[in-house]
């Protein structure tokens, strides 16, 4: 597994000025810079890019405070349309600068209109989120100053309304906001209208997502009764602009004269080209554990890193959990704001390198300097994996996003590399050596920070330990010591992530025609115990071997069966893997083995009925006794496993759901699962949910468990009649 190498990065307040200074700081003066798929001129012919365009003195002192010299291509295409009072749609990628493209040219045009008085807005900027309201009014503010001054109001909601109605008192140039609190101070008669001439939509298709539509039209309407006339100026801005957007942007668009400006259609990669795309194959019951090896792996204790989880309880299970060893922030809708800007700046400003988030921080964050991205599952929709992957990678900078999936979640992996426009590397969960590696990564770059004088007062226990221990394994001991990690560690599966299994590949010389070959092979070496516990097989994309997971414990006498196998002439490799193979997709698999005699995956075994003559054409192998020849007898019934008939349980998509009543009425599905986890089930794939009222959400007193494997359906069964909270459980056939 591959380490990314740490870099340094300074980290700015303004979220456009940082990533312009950064692109400033990191390009070769003659050397043409590449960002997001847009090819920037040298800097020799950048230099006057401010003389090109329209812009104060005043301004552009400010922005060369901030080591801003030059414009982004957005920015460029934007000035002159906008500066004009053209209504214009614009879509370009998360990270290009988009908001100082809509703050300079409306700027500039109030100031050369002698519009700024600091008592009557003359701009309004609408965002969907507070965080971006505060940072794109900081652009506004940054830019004021005693010769040029002009004054920004912020206005959002989550906070007292007292201080931003006394200073939408006193007077503005400029107002910043979310559209429910904005709407609610027009109401109110605190905010005065009369005078706006711009509206920019910042994040639009956000805003309209969250159903902002008939805030913002409203909005719209009642400047427009107002003022008396409709050509005021209204400017889109997003990453992704769809056809519904522009369509309910035209309902607010005077004349329908907009200009369409997309910088993003005709790349070949929706996000920055410098994104690594990673996935990673991950049951829920080791999620937590994934994230954080992936956190120590791809991002170490000095690079900054962003996780993004869809529920709240997500954010504070991460928070809590002990198998983080960097300390972790996080922000979700039941924050409070101030704490939510406090943590949002100590992760700007390098104070803390975690940070775990709901949706509320996808779009617009002032975080210039993201070096991994993970997401707990695929997002749903294409654009705010855009938007999320889009946190890292920007101004040209590399950066890494990783997505963990399940069986269940792939076919949205898939859906998001044709929309997107990009390839995921499959990749399996970190292993004992990646982690070992990563931590002692870590260690070594702190230990050029201690300070001698502090060294010396260790010098003679320094000693007394390598006589003791010798010198190398002393160091290792202090190492693993340091690194936390002193007890033996289980082995993980590169396939689902679980503990306690061991991932192999096993390949042959001459390639087979489906599934049922590999199996075949199995049958005629291993017992059906020893065969049962095999899981999760992928096949080679290039059809010669497959993959599969095999529990650590008793994995010894299993090497040894495949090993003394070989003797007989038998012609294939088996080996224990650290990176997956190219693997072919569930759907691939699937409809390959469809379309050869039939075979069918029923969780991770296939369906052997209706299936005969499976030869692998190697005329170095031995027959494969009765498998060969089309002899099914001694194989046992495929429906029948531990005297236990499966062929009447209900399947899925490859699933078998059990029906569990008489549960508790005070319980949730954390507890529901760990039941099944310690009674036999960790470790194994599976899933549990309980059915809840649709009117008051509390639970109804009954549930399902869902697996992948016919075998493992007697271990659920196992607990019938068992007691759960002082209730004995009901588990038989579903009826859903």
């Amino acid at each position: 597994m591959k380490v990314s190498s740490n870099k340094k990065h300074e980290r700015e307040r303004s979220r456009d000025s940082s990533l312009q200074k950064e692109s400033k700081d990191k390009t070769p003066k003659k050397r043409k810079r590449s960002y997001s798929g847009i090819d920037l001129p040298e800097k020799e012919e950048i230099q006057d890019d401010f003389t090109k365009y329209k812009i104060n003195p005043n301004i552009i002192e400010r922005l060369k405070l901030k080591q801003i010299d030059n414009l982004f291509e957005v920015q460029k295409k934007v000035f002159n349309p906008i500066y004009k009072g053209q209504s214009v749609i614009v879509s370009s990628l998360t990270g290009s600068g988009k908001t100082l493209a809509f703050v300079l040219p409306t700027i500039q045009r109030c100031i050369d209109n002698k519009l700024f008085t600091q008592t009557i807005p003359q701009i309004l900027v609408m965002a969907p989120t507070r965080e971006l309201s505060i940072q794109t009014g900081r652009e506004y503010s940054d830019l004021s100053s005693k010769n040029l001054p002009f004054k920004t109001v912020l206005i959002y909601g989550g906070v007292s309304m007292e201080d931003q109605i006394e200073k939408l008192k006193i007077g503005c140039d400029i107002i910043v906001g979310t559209p429910g609190r904005i709407m609610d101070m027009i109401e109110r008669n605190y905010l005065k209208v009369d005078n706006i001439n711009t509206i920019i939509l910042d994040e639009a298709d956000r805003m309209l997502d969250m159903g902002f539509e008939e805030s913002i039209t409203d909005i719209y309407n009642k400047i427009v009764s107002i003022r008396k006339k409709n050509n005021i100026q209204v400017c889109l801005f997003s990453a992704t602009i769809e056809s519904w957007v522009r369509n309910v942007a035209r309902k607010i668009i005077p004349n329908k004269d907009e200009i369409f400006i997309d910088l993003v259609k005709d790349l070949s990669n929706k996000t920055p080209k410098t994104v690594t795309h990673l996935a990673v194959n991950c049951i829920k019951s080791e999620k937590t554990t994934t994230i954080a090896d992936l956190i120590l792996c791809y991002g170490g204790k000095n690079k900054s890193t962003l996780v993004f989880v869809n529920t709240k309880r997500e954010c504070n299970d991460l928070m809590i959990s002990d198998k983080l060893k960097q300390e972790v922030q996080i922000i979700h809708g039941d924050i409070n704001q101030p704490q939510r800007e406090a943590t949002l700046l100590a992760f700007r400003n390098g104070k803390i390198k975690c940070l775990v988030a709901t949706d509320v921080a996808a779009r617009g964050l002032d975080i210039p300097s993201v070096d991994l991205v993970i997401q707990s599952e695929p997002p749903k929709d294409i654009d705010s994996y855009i938007h999320r992957a889009g946190r890292t990678a920007r101004a040209g900078r590399s950066g890494t996003c990783i997505t963990l999936y399940t069986r269940y979640t792939e076919c949205l992996l898939e859906r998001i590399e044709q929309k997107a426009k990009i390839k995921f590397k499959r990749i399996g969960a970190p292993q004992k050596k990646d982690i070992i590696q990563a931590s002692i990564r870590d260690t070594n770059k702190n230990l050029m920070s201690i300070d001698d004088s502090m060294i010396k007062l260790f010098m003679d226990d320094a000693k007394k330990l390598i006589e003791e221990f010798g010198g190398e394994n002393a160091v290792a001991r202090l190492l693993a010591y340091v690194s936390g990690y002193t007890d033996k560690m289980k082995s993980r599966s590169l396939l689902c992530g679980a503990e306690g299994w061991i991932t192999y590949s096993i390949k042959w010389k001459n390639k087979f025609q489906h599934q049922g070959y590999v199996w075949g092979f199995f049958k005629r070496i291993l017992k059906d115990e020893m065969k049962s516990k095999i899981r999760g097989m992928r096949l080679f994309s290039s059809m010669d071997g497959c993959v599969f997971d095999y529990p650590e414990e008793g994995h010894e006498i299993f090497e040894e069966i495949l090993y003394n196998d070989r003797y007989y002439g038998t012609n294939y490799t088996l080996e224990i893997i650290e990176d997956l193979p190219e693997l072919l997709n569930i759907d691939e698999q699937r409809n390959y083995n469809n379309s050869n005699n039939n075979i069918t995956l029923n969780g991770y075994r296939p369906n052997y009925n209706n299936h005969t003559n499976h030869n692998n054409h190697n005329n170095n192998n031995r027959e494969f006794n009765n498998f060969d020849k089309g002899n099914f007898n001694h194989m046992r019934d495929n429906n029948k496993i531990n005297n236990v008939d499966h062929s009447k349980y209900n399947k899925k998509g490859g699933r078998i759901d059990l029906f569990v009543g008489n549960l508790p009425f005070n319980i949730d599905e954390k507890q529901f699962r760990e039941f099944f986890e310690k009674n036999g089930l960790k470790g194994i794939e599976f899933d549990a949910r309980i059915a809840l009222d649709k009117e008051t959400g509390k639970p109804r007193g009954f549930g399902f468990v869902s697996v992948f494997n016919k075998n493992d359906v007697s271990l659920i069964l196992k607990c019938n009649g068992k007691e759960f909270l002082k209730r004995k459980l009901i588990i038989n056939e579903s009826k859903k």
